[in-house]
């Protein structure tokens, strides 16, 4: 991180936050460092990802940094499968049942056999 010129400062929880543009670049960020000390992520290296949805979800849409609009449930569920195509995640929990509702069915089947 200090490479980058970016905070290491203790976050929520105990872990880093750095300052970054987007939840993607946090994610290659972490890949860069995996395949740095010459190890394979979704092989040696196994990321999992807590989103706490209903954090950024306000006005019947989902807000993140990556995107300059909002998102609906469907949206976000695809956001989620095409990050887990890059970064291969152990596991992906979201608060569905609060925010996602039905759609949050679609998104367990989806993922299932793919976690």
């Amino acid at each position: 991180m200090e490479t980058n010129n970016l905070s290491t400062l203790i976050g929520d929880e105990g872990g880093y936050s750095p300052k970054v543009a987007s939840n993607q670049d946090a994610l290659v960020m972490l890949k860069q460092v995996i395949e740095g000390l010459n190890l394979r992520l979704g092989f040696d290296v196994f990321l999992g990802l807590d989103a706490a949805s209903s954090n950024f979800y306000a006005n019947q849409q989902y807000h993140i940094h990556d995107k300059a609009v909002g998102m609906s449930s469907k949206d976000l569920i695809e956001f989620y499968k095409a990050l887990n195509n890059d970064f291969h995640f152990l596991y992906l929990e979201t608060d569905s049942r609060k925010t996602i509702g039905r759609a949050g069915q679609i998104f367990a089947l989806s993922f299932q056999n793919k976690l």
